[in-house]
């Protein structure tokens, strides 16, 4: 049996940041790589880039943002892009695996599911999703689920007091 094209070194994606647009052509090369390269150039973080893929394809040019997320499509993370540096880049992208679990109880999936029948949407962008039903009276402290808004403050304040924790040192 021949080789993965895995167990091949990975080559060296061509990068182009200019001018507002972002192109990759890749051959075998490496995601992390990539992303590591589009971030030191277009001045972005990235948090949460843990298991690495190869790419191949030609990806733009085109609106970084764009170009990001065909890059991450299918490349098993949820992410969300945070703000724009002057490079046209997302200042920030948080990454989290993807999991098949369900977002709420079977129950709640049954009941929602007979309601509508929506293809899922196509893209990675963060989506609206329904609020939930309100809690049964009978619970005393319900958890409220995280608005965007809130988590990216969230991370925004736990990137701030690791930067502070790191500065004395």
């Amino acid at each position: 049996m021949p080789p993965s094209l895995s167990d091949k070194p990975a080559q060296a994606a061509r990068i182009t940041l200019s001018g507002g647009q972002l192109s990759v052509d890749a051959n075998n090369s490496s995601l992390s790589e990539i992303l590591e390269e589009v971030s030191s150039s277009g001045g972005m973080t990235i948090d949460g880039l843990g298991k690495d893929q190869r790419v191949f394809g030609v990806y733009g040019p085109g609106n970084p943002r764009d170009i990001i997320a065909e890059l991450l499509d299918g490349a098993g993370y949820n992410f969300l892009m945070v703000g724009q540096t002057e490079a046209g880049t997302p200042r920030e992208i948080v990454l989290t695996t993807r999991s098949n679990a369900p977002l709420s109880s079977p129950g709640a999936m049954a009941s929602s599911q007979a309601e509508e029948e929506e293809e899922p949407a196509p893209n990675n962008y963060p989506t609206e999703q329904a609020t939930p039903p309100p809690a049964p009276p009978a619970q005393q402290n319900p958890v409220q689920p995280r608005t965007p808004q809130q988590i990216i403050q969230e991370l925004q304040q736990m990137r701030q007091q690791q930067q502070q924790q790191q500065a004395p040192q």
